[in-house]
């Protein structure tokens, strides 16, 4: 399985030689993702980073003419944060795919019949909003550190604002809150690890995140339709 980012403006086009593409947000997710599919033992997957949810259109555009796309893909799936709707984010990538001639499901979390065979996740998977962070702090959701993990974002939240302001601090040094607080607490668990792992990506890497847990099951039926391609 190889790990390909996606090129910027004054890199060549990744040639793609897997029968399987996955493009998905970021390196965290390539590095996520990258792991999961060696556990599945789910091989000859090319994972793309699209670097950031704004730039899938382009992207996707982009890979469907790399050098080897159509010669090899026979299945590809784009994985995406909900964020704060996951019905807005499956509609956005829906749109993307019709406007690209692509096959399409119906429905999130599943794939269309192709040639290629399409698939779209959206993450965390049985939620209205959310993200990779919030899927993996299910995953240790009883870990007994996740109780101090909470009284420290108690206690971050009576200390700062829940406003935006135009300066890291306003005048009396109250900081702002988080902008993300399932991010914020994802990086809390992780500083209680032996190991300094700077993002949930790295630490899945080093199995922090179980992908055996039951709230990847639909996530895991999912990239095994991978090996149906």
């Amino acid at each position: 399985m190889a790990d390909k980012n996606m090129p910027g403006k004054s890199q060549s086009p990744p040639k793609i030689s897997s029968s399987a593409v996955l493009l998905v947000e970021g390196k965290d997710e390539v590095n996520f993702f990258g792991a999961m599919l060696t556990h599945l033992s789910i091989a000859d997957v090319q994972i793309l980073d699209v670097g950031g949810v704004r730039n899938f259109a382009n992207k996707l555009s982009a890979a469907l003419i790399y050098p080897g796309f159509r010669e090899f893909v026979k299945a590809y799936a784009i994985i995406r944060d909900a964020e704060k709707t996951a019905d807005g984010a499956f509609k956005s990538i829906q749109s993307i795919l019709q406007s690209l001639q692509q096959p399409c499901p119906t429905k999130a979390n599943t794939f269309a019949p192709g040639p290629p065979m399409v698939g779209v996740y959206i993450l965390p998977g049985d939620a209205d909003s959310g993200m990779l962070e919030d899927l993996c702090l299910r995953t240790v959701a009883t870990n007994p550190v996740m109780p101090c993990v909470e009284q420290f974002m108690t206690c971050i939240a009576s200390k700062v604002t829940w406003g935006v302001s135009e300066s890291r601090a306003d005048s009396t040094g109250v900081y702002r809150h988080p902008n993300n607080v399932n991010k914020a607490r994802a990086k809390a668990f992780l500083a209680a690890n032996e190991s300094d792992f700077p993002s949930v990506g790295v630490a899945a890497q080093s199995g922090v995140w179980s992908f055996d847990h039951e709230c990847l099951q639909d996530l895991r039926e999912f990239l095994l339709q991978f090996q149906l391609r």
